[in-house]
């Protein structure tokens, strides 16, 4: 037992510090570079360590012709990746397309950028196209389900053991008839239970192993890859130690949940075994990733575990009224018993969510604007979304159900029944809320924390509007787009606002999302620079390598409006 926590302690010593989701963070030659020279290698630096096995790097020129020799590898460090170039590299644009597996929690992260040699040349001849598409993983629904399922039996299993000590044993001793017969039911669920969600657990553990081998190496029969990941990586190291973690539980469960045991510390050591699993989960998720570690770590651990003891008490809670016996005059001293020791249990449990919830939002989220301008700020207002109904049926049961149970503990049956009633169909919709908040969980495990893209823009410089042009409205707006020359390679791209209300709005930022429609390149942002503010933006970019259709999504900010945002279709030519 003391081992299985001591190795629970040792994982998160070497777990290392960096940012959630391998990042790019910087490379050479740099997003955007014009060399002199061709370079013989292209290295890349991450936010935190990724896994070359399962991580690639290609460099293609504007005709999809591939000029890396195919030796992605670690170069300085865990955290540095690199690939060489042929020789003979000629005058042109190249982008760069990357791949990287994090170490850390077991995510892949992909994306690209450009860079050109010489100054004057045009690309080389197009030819045939190669292989470019990126390891092809599980798909996201699938992803978020298995961690949906994941996190549900973990919860499901704090919440077991944490009610049936700290809950069920103390409300049973209310009972003056039918005691004995009850506590041998209660200790029946507690064992089957637990074992049960422990078997549960060890399969959901199994399938997210299967999925991030999957996902590691690009085909659902990576049993090689899932071997390796065990063997050679923190999730790996997490699942060993979290394999012992459950037969402890499972065991401990099944020794001393028995009726009339009398509650001693090795009751206590089944409690804290129970809560060393979430532990497992949060180091091997986004946690570990991000700086501080060792804090968010620990705040997500206590994040999971309050929610256990709450949520998975819940389940525990409704299965008790449902099968436990208790007739005549034990069943409102066991309901007066039981409701007010649960709700004690349960404003511990909230408390601690929302703290740890609170500091975890304001440690991972830059500014208030990301919450609506992410997918990981959009999937945390959900996830609140759900919670704080969450928390006014807790305080239904709280303040209304638990003090007219108390007051009619001496009361006839009939009458206790109807609030008997209230509550059961009170806590079924907490269970459902419950569900709700862990499916959003599960979409926070599988979307990275917002990140910048860390591309840099050429300074840029006025140039006549000529190539491509394309119109549109966007509420008050209209919005004039202009990419030249339209070719594979380096454009200047401009942008002309005209606010047809008549009334200008000061303009924050202006920014532009490209992304590759003829391939899953993932998405790039960039910011267009002022030239005559507020009508007049332009930026050079490199980011249009590739011939082929590309989404340019602006968006305008300004000062006092939701964003503006319109999408173009740019097609650009060889």
């Amino acid at each position: 037992m003391l081992v299985a926590l001591a190795a629970v302690w040792a994982l998160g010593q070497q777990t290392p510090s960096a940012r959630a989701h391998a990042n790019l963070v910087r490379s050479d030659p740099p997003a955007n570079a014009v060399l002199s020279q061709p370079p013989s290698e292209v290295l890349l630096w991450f936010s935190e360590p990724v896994d070359a096995r399962f991580s690639r790097i290609q460099v293609v020129d504007s005709g999809q012709r591939q000029w890396d020799n195919g030796d992605t590898h670690t170069h300085f460090d865990n955290t540095n990746l690199g690939v060489t170039l042929k020789e003979g590299l000629p005058e042109g644009t190249y982008t760069v397309i990357w791949s990287a597996l994090s170490a850390v929690d077991g995510h892949r992260t992909f994306g690209t950028f450009a860079f050109t040699v010489g100054t004057g040349a045009a690309p080389p001849a197009a030819v045939a196209p190669t292989e470019l598409a990126s390891p092809s993983g599980p798909p996201r629904a699938l992803r978020v389900s298995a961690s949906w399922l994941e996190l549900a039996t973990v919860v499901g299993l704090m919440g077991t053991v944490a009610f049936h000590l700290l809950v069920a044993r103390r409300a049973l001793e209310a009972m003056a008839d039918g005691r004995q017969r009850a506590e041998e039911r209660a200790a029946y669920l507690a064992r089957r239970w637990t074992a049960g969600l422990a078997l549960a657990t060890l399969l959901a553990s199994a399938l997210v192993l299967w999925l991030r081998a999957w996902e590691a190496a690009g085909t659902p029969g990576a049993w090689e890859a899932a071997g390796q990941l065990v063997s050679d990586s923190s999730y790996g190291r997490a699942l060993i130690v979290r394999v012992a973690l459950l037969a402890t539980v499972a065991y401990l469960a099944g020794i001393l949940f028995r009726p009339g045991a009398e509650v001693g510390i090795y009751h206590w050591l089944l409690l804290g075994t129970a809560a060393a699993v979430p532990a497992t989960v949060s180091l091997s998720g986004h946690a570990p990733g991000q700086d501080p570690a060792a804090l968010r770590v620990a705040l997500d651990w206590a994040h999971l575990t309050a929610a256990g003891v709450w949520v998975g008490g819940l389940l525990q809670l409704a299965l008790f009224l449902a099968l436990v016996p208790a007739d005549g005059g034990s069943r409102p001293r066991l309901l007066a018993a039981l409701v007010p020791r649960f709700s004690l249990v349960a404003v511990a449990s909230v408390g601690a969510i929302a703290a740890t919830g609170l500091a975890q939002a304001l440690l991972t989220l830059d500014s208030p604007g990301e919450l609506a301008g992410s997918a990981y700020g959009r999937a945390l207002l959900a996830k609140s979304a759900f919670f704080l109904p969450l928390l006014l049926l807790g305080a239904f049961n709280l303040l209304l159900v638990r003090p007219r149970l108390q007051s009619l503990a001496r009361s006839a049956l009939q009458a206790v029944r109807v609030w008997e009633w209230r509550l059961r169909r009170a806590v079924l919709a907490e269970m459902a809320l419950a569900l709700a908040v862990v499916a959003a969980t599960a979409f926070l495990v599988n979307t990275a924390p917002p990140a910048g893209s860390g591309a840099l823009a050429q300074t840029p410089e006025q140039q006549e509007p000529v190539g491509l042009s394309q119109r549109q409205r966007a509420d008050d707006l209209e919005l004039t787009l202009l990419v030249n020359p339209g070719r594979a390679g380096a454009n200047w791209v401009q942008l002309y606002l005209l606010d047809t209300n008549g009334d200008p709005r000061p303009v924050q930022d202006v920014l532009v999302r490209w992304r590759y429609l003829d391939q899953n390149l993932g998405t790039v942002e960039e910011r267009l620079d002022p030239l005559h503010p507020p009508e007049h933006y332009i930026l050079q970019t490199q980011q249009l390598s590739l011939p082929g259709r590309y989404q340019a999504q602006v968006v305008v900010r300004r000062q006092g409006l939701l964003d503006t945002r319109a999408t173009f279709e740019v097609r650009i030519a060889q």
